[in-house]
């Protein structure tokens, strides 16, 4: 059987949501998860950095840069 930290780091690893994680795990908030578990989801932030620029960068609907 695999302990709950090993299968959290494998399910993250693959890029699976927290709150699928969570439920994997039996948790009974997505907070416990999070606060136990977030030093696992580098990608996820990394990801999330990026979707962020992009919006940044990218124009309004109205043709205007943002600022």
């Amino acid at each position: 059987m695999i302990c709950g930290h090993t299968a959290a780091s494998l399910l993250f690893a693959r890029e699976l949501e927290a709150t699928t994680v969570q439920r994997v795990l039996g948790h009974s908030s997505i907070t416990i998860t999070n606060d136990i578990y977030i030093h696992l989801m580098p990608k996820a932030k990394k990801r999330t950095a990026e979707i962020m620029d992009e919006f940044l960068r990218a124009p309004r609907e109205d043709g205007e840069q943002r600022s």
